[in-house]
């Protein structure tokens, strides 16, 4: 068996006026090593700000996929942590949001997207952080 590979990714969405103009920001750790904070602003208008949390758990998955595939390795070899501060957007991808959500078409979207590219590793965990000191946060400020 090939060596396993632990890598935390960290995650934060943030939406203007929820809803409003979103982005999504996202930071890898790996060997005690952090990469530096990684955004993009969503283009989709009317972003919730749960939305744009999914959009930045995908985004970072997929970011993490390329890099591992440029530098040929194996995204199998690959167990990630991805931590996020928003209980309900870890929720949806347990269980579908209601129908009365706003954008549950676009949610649904997002969750299709996040259970597609989580195959391609060996496996991907999610899990519920405080968002203190998160390094994707954008007010996040090294000590």
């Amino acid at each position: 068996m090939k060596e396993l590979h632990d890598i935390t990714l960290y995650v934060d969405g943030s939406s203007l006026g929820n809803p409003g103009v979103g982005s999504a920001h996202w930071v890898m750790e790996h060997a005690g090593k952090k990469s530096p904070r990684y955004s993009c602003r969503l283009k989709e208008p009317g972003v919730t700000n749960n939305y744009a949390e999914l959009a930045a758990m995908s985004y970072g998955l997929a970011s993490l996929k390329a890099g591992i595939l440029r530098h040929k390795n194996d995204p199998k070899t690959y167990r990630v942590r991805v931590m996020s501060d928003s209980k309900t957007a870890l929720g949806w991808l347990k269980k579908a949001p209601s129908m009365s959500v706003p954008k549950r078409e676009a949610l649904m979207r997002m969750r299709t997207h996040l259970e597609e590219i989580r195959k391609a590793f060996w496996g991907v965990s999610f899990e519920w952080h405080t968002g203190v000191g998160n390094p994707a946060d954008p007010g996040y400020k090294e000590r």
